[in-house]
């Protein structure tokens, strides 16, 4: 049975968050998610919903958690696939391929049951899911070469952050670290190493 739609139909809003939480209960096969919100928010999100075993499960988010998602003891299969796109400006939500949630840029939800158009939201998710990139461990050693390989080709902090979806911060954290590691005293130095071959150290 379907969940009936709450009063709001903004995902901003409690009642937007819940019509989007039982519809993802709702799902008994495929769930596919475009959350264009921090990955906390789906860390929140996926609290909420009761896991299901046989389920296959894919989130694209614009940034990656913080921390891991869900609880110890989690029915093996329930673990979601995660991404991260800093791409993402609208929420996509499809359960089973059999009906979508949708939402613009503002938030705006909207019911799709069409199955032409079910077919166009699940091909829209698939090109976004490929774009998207696995989330990183932020102290993890492939963060850290990931941010060096690209600003060992001119990248900047910022441009790096975005795209693998952490804060300047944590790219400026890993770029003095790989200065210690290597001995050098300026970026530039360090440039010239990993432009040089040296690997990246991790």
């Amino acid at each position: 049975m379907m969940p009936s739609p709450p009063h709001s139909d903004d995902l901003h809003t409690a009642d937007g968050r819940k019509l989007v939480e039982a519809y993802i209960a709702t799902a008994h096969q495929d769930l596919l998610i475009l959350l264009p919100a921090p990955g906390d928010e789906w860390t929140r999100m996926r609290r909420a919903i009761r896991p299901a075993a046989r389920r296959e499960t894919r989130v694209v988010v614009r940034t990656r958690p913080r921390r891991r998602a869900g609880p110890s003891g989690t029915p093996a299969g329930a673990a979601p696939e995660l991404r991260v796109s800093p791409l993402l400006t609208a929420f996509l939500l499809v359960a089973d391929r059999r009906v979508a949630v949708l939402g613009d840029e503002r938030g705006q939800l909207r019911i799709v049951g069409s199955t032409e158009h079910i077919e166009e939201l699940v091909a829209m998710f698939e090109q976004a899911w490929e774009q998207a990139r696995p989330p990183l461990d932020a102290d993890g050693d492939r963060l850290r070469a990931e941010i060096l390989n690209r600003l060992a080709v001119g990248a900047t902090d910022e441009s790096v952050a975005k795209e693998l979806g952490v804060s300047r911060r944590t790219v400026q954290r890993h770029v003095k670290k790989a200065m210690e590691e290597l001995g050098v005293r300026s970026r530039f130095e360090l440039g010239m190493r990993l432009a040089s071959g040296e690997p990246a150290p991790g």
